[in-house]
């Protein structure tokens, strides 16, 4: 068996549903206007005709060099609103829909091809979208626009059916710039709304989108202080939120240029900014008022601000008892939002949600490559209604070329499939990009920064369990080598920088070096051949957060297994058996669990061959296979999957 790593240059899509794709920005060259600080870009889409309902709406934005230019330098507001609509709705709303914060791209100039890009869930807003609608992107900044700019396509995918809450209203609460200066001053920008409650309505969603901006003293807000939002009905405390993205060293998009590592108050940038849903019970009966609060704060001076949208959303009650939603194939995927994780070693990553209002119990997947889903999964784990939790699928076969990986859910609750079939299966295309094949002894060539307290590494199996770790390094500006040995199968090596941070400078999660950050300096991270000592990877020090590398062992994924070593066990995860070739004089082959305690053994031919392993009498789990000859041994970790 080859288990294949796979890059994909595709995006997720939904299978066996009425789906709708609208462009309305396509090969659009986006620049600032330096004289107003921003410039508007208008397109028209049409949208399925009013009356029709979706249950799922997704936009996705790609952004690109334009051609001739430089990339964009800055980290700039980006709003996209809906404008004009025609059909039924006769009206202009200028309603944000979604905001995004520009990269700081002037070092992606110099890379041919360069492209990223980001999907937006807009299913509770999705029934504003039918007929022909303008939507207008509005992109600001003061850069120079001689040499430089952007080129986007903005796309939005409509999935036609019955929602897991029928969208009774959506109201506009406020869209306003809200000073800052203080608590008081944030306060008085916006008096507050009375709600009118549908009958129906079974749930309230509150959903903002807030950025702050501006670097004032004494705690350089809005931009860089993170505190606390406070949502009140009728002057009651119902939600508290701290308006402040702490993983801008996690971002897909990396390295940039600029302060990209810095965390900020709801933005990151290259990145769209997350909306917060507050899930509210409201009574019918009374009135409600409700009203936005920041904690208490007061400037030295002017110029700190928080951009503010916020809408208010009434829903009905769940449609569906049983509907489990799948959201995202996370790996194997090539989505830009993805790429930290990918390719993927020997496992599948499914993002599902429970829309319905009975508990899940138990989940069946169908799961495969090239439209086939020959691989099934059972998954007995409680998913509560409204929770969401990725699950691993186990690859236990894969073909040498794939063009697209698919994930249906086949059963909810040990019955047949659930009571909304358009969310029940998704696919995404697959590229056949494949992970290095390196040699069984590498070496890991280590030298610390000023901050070595930070940094840990370890290395994954396919199963994705940890079988060595190494931390708690304390000496600054010093080289470790460890080596270590691999035997065939897929490995993941991560290395992190999110350990306590150097006390004369309390930043971390900025990777081995950053112009931002020289008080730490600068490491280096390597692997190298262990025999040879050849340099094998070179790793980027302004990874940020942590970084992962996928390799495999033994033999390349996208060719038959290649004997480079005198003995080779597989396939690896195992279901049924495993096989075992070997050409050296072993006489016996025995099997320990991770607690060291024999639980197999038998006699091998000492002339070479090859021996079949039944895995019937094992448990799920990872173990040690050891051949044992005269003169020397040789050791395999195997998993085994059933």
């Amino acid at each position: 068996m080859r288990i294949l790593f796979i890059l994909l240059l595709g995006v997720t899509s939904t299978i066996g549903a009425q789906v709708s794709t609208v462009q309305t920005h396509k090969d659009v060259v986006i620049q600032t206007e330096p004289s107003r600080g921003f410039t508007n870009y208008s397109g028209w889409g049409v949208f399925p005709t009013e009356g029709k309902t979706y249950s799922k709406v997704t936009a996705t934005l790609t952004f690109e060099c334009a051609p001739g230019l430089r990339c964009g330098e800055w980290d700039y507001l980006n709003y996209i609103y809906l404008g004009k609509r025609r059909g039924n709705k006769k009206d202009s709303l200028g309603w944000e829909i979604m905001r995004f914060i520009t990269p700081y791209g002037n070092s992606y100039g110099a890379i041919n091809g360069w492209k990223h890009g980001w999907k937006f869930d807009l299913t509770d807003l999705g029934q504003l979208l039918h007929d022909s609608i303008e939507i207008i992107y509005r992109h600001t900044g003061y850069e120079a626009k001689a040499d430089r700019g952007w080129k986007i396509n903005l796309t939005f995918d409509v999935v036609e059916g019955k929602p897991a809450r029928d969208i009774l209203s959506i109201t506009n609460l406020v869209q306003k710039g809200m000073d800052y200066t203080s608590n008081i001053t944030f306060a008085n920008a916006y008096a507050g709304d009375t709600l009118v409650i549908d009958s129906n309505s079974d749930i309230s969603t509150i959903k903002v989108l807030q950025t702050g901006h501006g670097a004032v003293q004494p705690q350089n807000c809005g931009e860089f202080c993170n505190k606390k939002r406070y949502t009140t009905i009728n002057g009651k405390v119902v939600n508290t939120q701290n308006v402040w993205r702490d993983d801008c060293g996690e971002n897909s998009l990396f390295p940039q240029s600029g302060t990209w590592l810095y965390d900020r108050a709801g933005w990151c940038p290259g990145d769209g900014v997350r909306e917060d849903n507050i899930d509210l019970k409201l009574r019918h009966d009374t009135i409600q008022v409700i009203d936005f609060d920041m904690e208490n704060y007061t400037a030295n001076g002017g110029g700190s601000n928080y951009r503010f949208t916020a809408y208010h959303v009434q829903k009905g009650k769940l449609n569906y008892e049983e509907d489990a939603n799948i959201l995202d194939i996370i790996s194997p995927s090539d989505w830009f939002e993805h790429l930290r994780v990918n390719p993927s070693c020997g496992m599948a990553l499914v993002k599902v949600r429970n829309d319905g209002r009975l508990p899940l119990t138990t989940i069946d997947f169908n799961y495969g490559f090239n439209g086939a889903k020959d691989m099934k999964h059972w998954v007995w784990d409680e998913l509560a209604p409204g929770e969401t939790k990725i699950y691993q699928l186990p690859l236990k076969s894969v073909p040498s070329t794939s063009t697209s990986f698919s994930v249906e859910i086949a059963k909810v609750n040990d019955k047949a499939k659930d009571e909304n079939a358009s969310n029940d299966e998704m696919s995404t295309p697959l590229s056949n990009s494949l992970p290095d094949l390196r040699p069984e002894k590498m070496i890991v060539f280590f030298k610390t920064n000023n901050a070595p307290t930070e940094n840990s590494y370890r290395f994954k199996d396919g199963y994705g369990n940890v079988i060595y770790e190494k931390k708690g390094f304390t000496q600054a500006q010093t080289i470790f080598r460890d080596t270590f040995t691999f035997y065939n199968g897929c490995w993941e090596f991560e290395f992190d920088d999110k350990g306590p941070a150097n006390p004369s400078f309390p930043l971390n999660e900025d990777g081995l070096g950053w112009w931002a950050n020289t008080t730490d300096g600068n490491g280096l991270i390597q692997l190298r051949d262990g025999n040879t000592g050849f340099l094998l990877k070179n790793f980027p020090i302004d990874f940020g957060t942590q970084f992962n590398y996928f390799f495999t062992t033994g033999f390349a994924l996208n060719t038959p297994n290649q004997e480079i070593i005198n003995s080779k066990i597989y396939p690896n995860p195992a279901n049924k058996e495993f096989f075992i070739d070997y050409q050296t004089q072993f006489n016996t082959l025995s099997i320990y669990n991770l607690a060291g305690s024999k639980v197999h053994s038998q006699v091998l031919n000492p002339q070479g061959g090859q021996a079949m392993v039944s895995t019937a009498a094992l448990a799920p789990g990872v173990y040690n296979v050891t051949l044992q000859g005269t003169t020397q041994s040789q050791q395999h970790k195997i998993v085994i999957i059933h």
